[in-house]
Formats: structure tokens, sequence, C-alpha cells
């Protein structure tokens, strides 16, 4: 049903256009023809040709003004509704004996006034263009919950990261963050007040990673940093800053005392000839569960054999 609507009013959109083509062709025409003589040698060949470009200057015109919120504004619906009146003004001096300048200066006006519009019109239609696609690609990049990258983020900057550090010859390591007892949050609490605690807590790992780090929400209360240019070393310190602060941290969730929230965090680094979205992700998820084993509340890295570093 609402298909068939759809086309009935598409084809009463193209009715339209087409009344108003006529009209205005007809109009034109009968102007001159009341107030000035037909030529005796009119060149009929050239006549047809011009009424051909003519419907097709306002062919495109329909179709620029019928998708103008694509794009971005009417400026290149403008610019072809101009070349359609130009190839008319040619089409009126080879018709009818009018002052042969004045027409192609007149249509000479409307052909460049279309170019300037049109040109206007194409440079906001590309604008537009690649806001929306950025955006998309933003859109599936986010998680939408907390702003932060998502799992399909994660697979793209994965390859990036480990080319760049074989290139450079750097390291890269992985941390894995789970908030600890989070579904005794959302049973206790309610999933809204879980919501703000997510919230809460991805801004506050954004605070304390660096700029060239990297933060995804993996699922649920499971989030992802990647650190390039960072040994396991370094990124188990990070790993320790992360779960002191959050541990300190009192999440403000509109109730009367702050919520208290801990994470544990397993951390291992890439060792350059293993699948990191396989291997170098089980390691630290091995990591994980052994801090969660040990009391939770901790950071545990894993060597290449799973050995753990102290604090």
């Amino acid at each position: 049903m609402s298909l068939m609507i759809g086309n009935k009013k598409f084809l009463l959109s193209i009715m339209g256009y087409v009344v108003v083509y006529l009209g205005i062709t007809a109009s034109i025409l009968l102007a001159f023809s009341a107030t000035v003589p037909i030529k005796s040698d009119v060149d009929w060949l050239l006549v047809s040709l011009y009424s051909l470009l003519t419907a097709m200057a306002f062919t495109y015109f329909y179709i620029n003004d019928h998708m103008a919120k694509r794009f971005q504004g009417r400026f290149m619906a403008l610019g072809f509704l101009l070349f359609y009146l130009g190839w008319l003004s040619l089409i009126s001096s080879l018709i009818f004996a009018v002052p042969q300048a004045v027409m192609l200066y007149t249509a000479g006006v409307l052909f460049v006034s279309g170019y300037i519009l049109g040109a206007l019109g194409i440079m906001r239609w590309s604008k537009g263009y690649y806001r929306d696609r950025n955006n998309l690609k933003r859109q599936t990049r986010t998680d939408e919950l907390t702003a932060l990258n998502n799992r399909r983020a994660l697979a793209h900057d994965v390859g990036k990261e480990q080319s760049f550090a074989k290139k450079s010859n750097s390291h890269l390591s992985l941390l894995i963050v789970d908030l600890d007892d989070f579904k005794a949050i959302n049973d206790s609490l309610g999933h809204e007040v879980g919501d703000r605690v997510l919230v809460q807590f991805s801004q506050l790992l954004l605070k304390y990673i660096r700029a060239t780090d990297k933060a995804y929400r993996w699922g649920g209360e499971e989030f992802v940093i990647l650190l390039p240019v960072t040994a396991l070393f370094e990124a188990h310190k990070v790993a320790n800053k992360i779960v002191k602060k959050v541990a300190e941290y009192g999440f403000n969730v509109g109730k009367n005392e702050p919520v208290r929230v801990t994470a544990s965090i397993g951390v291992a680094q890439w060792s350059g000839d293993e699948s990191f979205l396989k291997d170098t992700f089980k390691r630290a998820d091995q990591a994980l569960y052994q801090a969660k084993r040990e009391g939770k509340n901790s950071a545990v890295a894993a060597d290449f054999k799973n050995i753990r570093l102290s604090n």
C-alpha cells in the first residue's frame, strides 16, 4: 500500500514538473510570437537540437530540485534551470526576428550564471557527501552508549598498529579491562544506573590513557585498550594506574551515595609473530581471569609464557 502511494506521489511530481516545463516554454514562445514576426529562414534542425538540450536541462533541473535536500540546497537545480532558460533564449533567437546580439548576450549571461550556481551546488553537495560519509563511518565504528570505538573499529585499527609496529620496530600492547561484579549493579540498581556507570567509566579511561592510545568497548562491561609503542612493563604500569583510579572514583548516578566500582585488567604484549586478535587476546584474557581469581581489583600482565609480573 505504501509503495503504491509512493509511486503515485512520484508520478504526480513528474507530471507537475512537465506541466511547469510546457507552461514556461509555451508562455515565452507565445509572448515572442505576439510581439515579433517569425523568421522566413528558420533552421528547424538546429531548433530541434536546441529543444532537446532545453528538455535535458529542465530534466536535470527536476532531478536536482527533487533531491535538493540531499544535494545540500537548490544551487545545482537553479543552475540547470538557468541552462534551460539559456537554451530557450537561443531557440527564440532562431525562430523569431529579434536582435541576435541581445538574445546571444542574454543566453550567455544565463549560461554563465548557471555554471556559477552549478559549481556552488557541486561544492555544497561534495561537502555534504563527505560529511555524511564520515558520520556514517563514525557511527559504524562507535559504540552508541559510551561513544568509544567498537569491535569493528578495533579489527580495523589492529592491522594499522601492527603494520606501524613492524615498520618502526616498536612494541604494541593490549589491555582487556573488565568491571568487577557489574551484574550486581544492574540487578540491584537497575540497568539505567549501570549504563551511567559505563559512560562515566569510559570517560575515566580516556582521561588516564595517552592521546595515541585507543579505547574500545568490547561488549557489556568489558573494554579493550591498544597501547602503541608500549612494551609489557609500561603497559602494566598503565593498567595499575587505571585500577587505582577506578577504585578511588565515585560514580555519580543520581543517588545519594556515589557508586563504587573496581576493575580487573589483563595485559599482554604482541610478540610480532602471532595473531593479535587470536593469540595476544587469548593471553590478555587469561591474565584477566587470573586477576579475577586472585581477588579482582588488580592488573595481571602475561609474558609470552603467561607468567605474572609483580605489581
